[in-house]
């Protein structure tokens, strides 16, 4: 951090900052704020500029010319671009120079530029290549020349939107943010015009790119492309490009081909969602292999997880409107940013793991893999299937009474009118009659009497007068399901506590040798699972992993936990809890419910610590009744 300049900004010529909203705010001591003060005004003197201190008011901007302050903090941000103190902005500086030289650079003279030595300038080079390979870009090394970067135009531009404009680092250009500002205005007023549609996460994307893009053809580097490669737009999308374009030529006076507006026509279409917030617009292509693949997803997901939309034509037409953008980011490796990632993975975990089952879909079929915040607004297309499935789904129970007509149908009104939002029908029958009755109507049982016999449904008690305990009682049952059908899934000699290893590899293949021992395993199960593992990571949080194989492949499901000794890093987290799961064909009407409990578990569980350090089948079952 540019800590001078930072201070600066905080600082005001008006009022008075003290010594302890300063530390607060930059998380230092008071003593750390008095050197930064007095490091500025050493500096701050040949502008005529001072930071002032007053006992028990704090500390106070004082300058002649507001322009003074301005200028101060330009010569405060140059000094530490080039300071030897500063390895970030070290590498920034590096990366920026080998992007814009488009020829050999020494690293001697880089060295003596930023007054370190040889050696610290080489490791910089180094961290520098790591970054620049991400996009694709290489170092070429020759002996008496120096450095340069080789690769193609789209990719330079990728990495200086990305690692400089994207973080908003002036060092690319000091003037960066008012160049922003005006072609921000530029671009919008055009999107008005020809009645064009992006979020805002899309828009800043497009200003990035258009404004990298402008900067460059400046400096004499176009872009080439393949025009008759990319038909996903329309004439507006076209004309918007070919417009904004013009614009800028006229505005900044210098020529450029028409491969510039293909250019920015990527990133258009790239950013395009499924139209404004309204859901008005409809100005959407769909080929016959997006269509394709979303068949594909959708008879996935039903395998997998038996969530059955192959025919609601809203969520694959939403899928397929996602997809056709999502292709021109993948088909480019643009980098696609959602702000709203942390809040679906803590809010609906369930929705974001069938999503990351989608992702890996994708990544085999594009052969490119698939970031987080691209399956995170996947994640969003089957919360809202989950939702409105949820708002179809209503329950059926059966009222068990032993008292007369009247006082039964009068009970059976209360539970209408109290949960109308989550009933569909009330069936009455006394204990007599509980042994015909043909429980597959009905989804739970309420009783006022003691029922000694087995019945096939979850059972609870209530009082012969609906009452405040009833109602809260009945409301979580019907809201969250009952716990006890868990068993059936989680069993006892499926628990264990002895699996150790040190890869993720070594794990599974352990877990499914055991699973073999009480369960036929079709072959190449653990192959299956290993795939999956390859396409997407299953490591979601919390310690705990949820590997499954890629594919439906068992008839029933089949699931078997892991307690490990020692936590192994699975593919971005460190993990100590394994739920292996394979979803049977057969249908189940508790499998929803269990992926609703098993991924409650990522999400907010804090006794998921206690259940790694004393682990048993018990204590795991108590855990996911609670949840």
């Amino acid at each position: 951090m540019d800590y001078k300049s930072e201070l600066l900004k905080t600082l005001s010529a008006e009022e008075y900052v003290t010594a302890s909203q300063l530390s607060s705010f930059f998380h230092v001591s008071n003593k750390t704020i008095r050197s930064w003060v007095k490091s500025i005004n050493d500096e701050g003197e040949a502008f005529g500029v001072s930071i002032e201190s007053r006992p028990h008011y704090g500390y106070i901007l004082i300058a002649d010319d507001p322009e003074d302050i301005e200028r101060l903090k330009q010569s405060l941000s140059s000094a530490e671009a080039l300071s030897p103190d500063s390895p970030n902005t070290r590498l920034y500086y590096l990366i920026k120079v080998l992007l814009e030289s488009g020829d050999y650079v020494r690293i001697g003279d880089i060295a003596d530029e930023l007054y370190v030595s040889r050696p610290t300038m080489q490791g910089a080079v180094r961290e520098a290549e790591g970054i620049l390979n991400q996009y694709g870009l290489t170092l070429k090394r020759r002996p008496a020349y120096g450095i340069k970067v080789e690769g193609n135009e789209f990719d330079i531009r990728r990495c200086i939107a990305s690692y400089f404009v994207r973080r908003n680092n002036l060092l690319y250009r000091s003037d960066m943010e008012s160049a922003m500002h005006s072609a921000a205005k530029i671009i919008r007023e055009l999107l008005i015009r020809y009645d064009i549609h992006l979020t805002d996460v899309s828009f800043a994307s497009l200003l990035f790119q258009s404004y990298v893009a402008l900067e460059r053809m400046k400096q004499g580097k176009y872009i080439e492309l393949n025009s008759g490669a990319f038909s996903g737009a329309g004439e507006k999308e076209l004309g918007f490009v070919r417009e904004l374009l013009s614009v800028f030529k006229e505005e900044y006076d210098f020529d450029a081909p028409e491969d510039e507006a293909y250019y920015m026509l990527i990133y258009l279409m790239a950013g395009r969602r499924s139209g404004s917030v309204s859901g008005d617009e409809t100005n959407f292509v769909i080929h016959e292999e997006i269509d394709e693949l979303t068949t594909q997803i959708l008879e996935s997901v039903y395998q997998e997880y038996h969530m059955d939309l192959r025919d609601n034509f809203e969520i694959r037409m939403l899928l397929n409107q996602h997809l056709v953008p999502m292709d021109i980011r993948l088909q480019f490796d643009i980098q696609s940013v959602n702000p709203m990632l942390d809040q679906i993975k803590r809010y609906d975990m369930q929705s974001f793991i069938v999503a990351t089952h989608v992702s890996a879909i994708i990544s085999e079929h594009y052969k490119k893999p698939v970031s987080e915040d691209e399956t995170g607004y996947l994640a969003f297309i089957f919360a809202l299937a989950k939702e409105n499935s949820k708002n179809e789904k209503k329950a059926n129970i059966l009222i068990v009474c032993a008292a007369g007509k009247a006082s039964s149908r009068l009970l059976a009104n209360r539970y209408q009118r109290e949960f109308s939002r989550y009933l569909d029908h009330i069936y009455l029958c006394d204990l007599a009659e509980l042994s015909r009755f043909d429980f597959e109507k009905v989804d739970y049982i309420l009783t006022t009497v003691n029922v000694a016999v087995y019945v096939p449904k979850p059972i609870m008690e209530v009082g012969n007068f609906f009452n405040d305990n009833d109602r809260a009682a009945v409301q979580e049952l019907l809201e969250r399901g009952e716990t006890s059908f868990l068993r059936k899934y989680f069993r006892p000699s499926a628990f264990y506590t002895d699996i150790t290893g040190d890869t993720k590899e070594e794990i599974i293949q352990q877990m499914c040798e055991r699973a073999a021992e009480e369960t036929e395993l079709p072959e190449g199960f653990t192959d299956s699972v290993l795939k999956r593992e390859a396409l997407a990571p299953t490591d979601f949080g919390n310690h705990i992993a949820l590997p499954h194989p890629y594919k439906t492949v068992t008839d029933k499901t089949i699931v078997c936990v892991a307690a490990l000794k020692k936590p192994v890093l699975w593919s971005r987290n460190e993990v100590q809890f394994v739920i292996l799961a394979s979803t049977g064909k057969e249908s189940d009407p508790d499998e929803e419910e269990f992926y609703r409990v098993t991924t409650q578990l990522i999400v907010d569980c804090p006794g998921i610590e206690e259940l790694i350090r004393e682990p048993s089948y018990e204590a795991f079952m108590n855990l996911l009744k609670d949840i």
